[in-house]
Protein backbone atom coordinates (compact mmCIF):
# COMPACT_ATOMS: atom_id res chain seq x y z
CA UNK A 1 0.00 0.00 0.00
CA UNK A 2 1.56 3.46 -1.21
CA UNK A 3 1.46 5.76 2.00
CA UNK A 4 2.23 8.70 -0.64
CA UNK A 5 1.12 12.12 0.82
CA UNK A 6 -0.64 14.68 -0.85
CA UNK A 7 1.01 17.87 -1.83
CA UNK A 8 0.43 20.12 1.17
CA UNK A 9 -2.14 22.88 0.53
CA UNK A 10 -0.85 26.63 0.61
CA UNK A 11 -3.06 28.94 2.85
CA UNK A 12 -4.09 31.86 1.03
CA UNK A 13 -5.19 35.54 3.10
CA UNK A 14 -9.20 35.69 2.37
CA UNK A 15 -10.06 38.54 -0.06
CA UNK A 16 -10.87 41.70 1.57
CA UNK A 17 -12.17 43.24 -1.29
CA UNK A 18 -15.72 44.14 0.77
CA UNK A 19 -13.77 45.89 3.05
CA UNK A 20 -12.90 49.53 2.44
CA UNK A 21 -9.69 51.33 2.84
CA UNK A 22 -9.73 53.54 5.74
CA UNK A 23 -10.35 57.48 4.51
CA UNK A 24 -8.10 60.10 5.62
CA UNK A 25 -10.07 61.86 8.89
CA UNK A 26 -9.28 65.56 7.29
CA UNK A 27 -7.03 67.06 5.03
CA UNK A 28 -4.42 69.30 6.16
CA UNK A 29 -3.32 72.42 3.67
CA UNK A 30 0.31 72.46 2.78
CA UNK A 31 1.82 76.17 3.32
CA UNK A 32 2.78 76.21 -0.77
CA UNK A 33 -1.28 75.93 -1.20
CA UNK A 34 -1.88 79.31 0.54
CA UNK A 35 0.84 80.95 -0.42
CA UNK A 36 -0.89 80.23 -4.17
CA UNK A 37 -3.39 81.92 -3.44
CA UNK A 38 -2.13 84.73 -1.43
CA UNK A 39 0.21 85.96 -3.90
CA UNK A 40 -2.71 85.20 -6.75
CA UNK A 41 0.10 82.57 -8.51
CA UNK A 42 -0.69 82.91 -12.09
CA UNK A 43 0.03 78.51 -12.62
CA UNK A 44 -1.21 77.55 -9.52
CA UNK A 45 -3.45 79.61 -8.07
CA UNK A 46 -6.90 78.78 -9.76
CA UNK A 47 -5.95 74.94 -8.40
CA UNK A 48 -5.25 75.56 -5.07
CA UNK A 49 -8.69 78.08 -5.16
CA UNK A 50 -10.64 75.13 -6.33
CA UNK A 51 -9.33 72.42 -3.74
CA UNK A 52 -9.55 75.02 -1.13
CA UNK A 53 -13.33 75.93 -1.99
CA UNK A 54 -14.57 72.83 0.03
CA UNK A 55 -12.55 72.31 2.72
CA UNK A 56 -12.80 73.74 5.78
CA UNK A 57 -9.42 75.50 7.71
CA UNK A 58 -8.36 74.99 11.23
CA UNK A 59 -5.53 75.34 12.88
CA UNK A 60 -3.66 72.42 14.71
CA UNK A 61 -1.20 72.48 17.41
CA UNK A 62 1.91 69.92 15.58
CA UNK A 63 1.18 66.53 17.81
CA UNK A 64 4.34 65.29 19.64
CA UNK A 65 4.51 61.87 17.34
CA UNK A 66 4.70 63.87 14.40
CA UNK A 67 7.54 65.82 15.44
CA UNK A 68 9.24 62.13 16.42
CA UNK A 69 8.62 61.22 12.64
CA UNK A 70 9.76 64.20 11.44
CA UNK A 71 12.73 63.73 12.86
CA UNK A 72 13.22 60.24 11.85
CA UNK A 73 12.78 61.42 8.01
CA UNK A 74 15.50 63.80 9.04
CA UNK A 75 17.94 60.59 9.16
CA UNK A 76 16.91 60.08 6.38
CA UNK A 77 17.53 63.00 4.33
CA UNK A 78 21.15 63.39 5.83
CA UNK A 79 21.29 59.91 4.80
CA UNK A 80 21.19 60.67 1.16
CA UNK A 81 23.09 63.88 1.34
CA UNK A 82 21.05 66.18 2.29
CA UNK A 83 23.28 69.76 3.39
CA UNK A 84 20.15 71.40 5.76
CA UNK A 85 21.43 71.43 8.88
CA UNK A 86 17.92 71.03 10.96
CA UNK A 87 14.56 69.25 9.87
CA UNK A 88 12.45 71.24 7.03
CA UNK A 89 9.19 72.20 7.36
CA UNK A 90 7.88 69.76 4.94
CA UNK A 91 9.28 67.41 6.65
CA UNK A 92 6.72 68.50 9.87
CA UNK A 93 3.95 68.64 7.43
CA UNK A 94 4.16 65.31 5.94
CA UNK A 95 4.25 63.93 9.62
CA UNK A 96 1.96 65.93 11.10
CA UNK A 97 -0.34 64.30 8.21
CA UNK A 98 0.64 61.22 8.43
CA UNK A 99 0.21 60.59 12.18
CA UNK A 100 -3.53 62.21 12.37
CA UNK A 101 -4.45 60.46 9.41
CA UNK A 102 -5.65 63.09 7.43
CA UNK A 103 -4.85 63.48 3.59
CA UNK A 104 -2.18 66.42 2.25
CA UNK A 105 -3.44 68.57 -0.02
CA UNK A 106 -0.32 69.99 -1.27
CA UNK A 107 1.65 70.74 -4.95
CA UNK A 108 4.59 68.82 -3.71
CA UNK A 109 3.90 65.44 -4.06
CA UNK A 110 7.00 63.88 -5.06
CA UNK A 111 9.05 65.65 -2.11
CA UNK A 112 6.36 63.84 0.33
CA UNK A 113 6.11 60.27 -1.52
CA UNK A 114 9.84 60.11 -0.85
CA UNK A 115 9.67 60.49 2.84
CA UNK A 116 5.83 59.61 3.72
CA UNK A 117 5.43 56.71 0.89
CA UNK A 118 1.88 55.86 2.60
CA UNK A 119 0.46 59.47 3.24
CA UNK A 120 -2.43 59.72 1.54
CA UNK A 121 -1.72 63.01 -1.23
CA UNK A 122 -4.06 65.08 -3.14
CA UNK A 123 -1.81 66.66 -5.61
CA UNK A 124 -2.39 68.21 -9.44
Amino acid sequence: MSTASAPAQQAHEPSARYLRPSLPLATLVDSCVLIDVLVDDPHWADWSLTQLAHLPLVREALPWDAAFLAGQAFKVYCQLQGDKTSPMPDLYIGAHALVSQFQLLTRDGARYRSYFPRLALVVP
